[in-house]
């Protein structure tokens, strides 16, 4: 069917609602942005998001299940913003990360969580990657402000609420004591065996 076609088919549906009384088109209309609503947020459930970064020195080539391969740069030291972000649909994945000189690449078989975030570092090298949260006014902090990811393995399910990616949460001040507080969740990096963000 033409795109002309398909748009007379769409109208010759609305006109007839166009003659409803106005109460009628808006109770429609309700149902059907609800309708809409509805399937974006179980479209998002279903779906997981991966952030890629490269810290091997070089840039890397990046393609999930064996199509859409893209290029990353290196990044060697916090940027933020940085990473490749990429969504797959819950499920078993084929990940896979080449050298530019093609040689030895890193293949990875995942099952992604639909609603999940996961950080990926594929052919890492000297790179360790934490999670920082920030406790502001009188929220309590619920975990430590700083918690490394786990050495040994290049690819982590990070919490459901990322706030920020490499780059340090604003501080606290004199006055937060004064707000009911709230915290702010980021990920950061540095070279493994330092003392990080001092």
């Amino acid at each position: 069917m033409s795109r002309g076609a398909a748009l007379a088919w769409v109208m010759s549906r609305v006109a007839p609602i166009r003659a409803w009384p106005r109460h009628k088109q808006l109770v429609v209309g309700s149902v059907a942005l609800a309708l809409l609503w509805a399937a974006a947020e179980l479209t998002m459930a279903a779906r997981a998001t991966i952030v890629i970064v490269s810290t091997s020195g070089a840039p890397i080539t990046i393609s999930i299940d064996g199509s859409g391969a893209r290029e990353l740069a290196n990044v060697a030291a916090e940027t933020p913003g940085a990473g490749l972000r990429l969504g797959a649909f819950a499920g078993t994945h084929r990940l896979v990360a080449t050298a530019s000189d093609g040689r030895d690449p890193e293949i990875v078989e995942v099952k992604l969580a639909g609603g999940k975030t996961y950080l990926w570092a594929p052919l890492a090298t000297e790179q360790c990657f934490f999670v920082e949260h920030t406790t502001y006014g009188r929220q309590v902090a619920a975990r430590a402000a700083l918690e490394e990811l786990p050495v040994g393995t290049k690819l982590w399910e990070l919490p459901s609420r990322i706030d920020a990616w490499f780059v340090p949460t604003p501080r606290t001040s004199a006055v937060d004591h004064r707000s009911t507080g709230g915290q702010r969740t980021t990920i950061r990096q540095a070279r493994c065996g330092t003392t990080p963000f001092r």
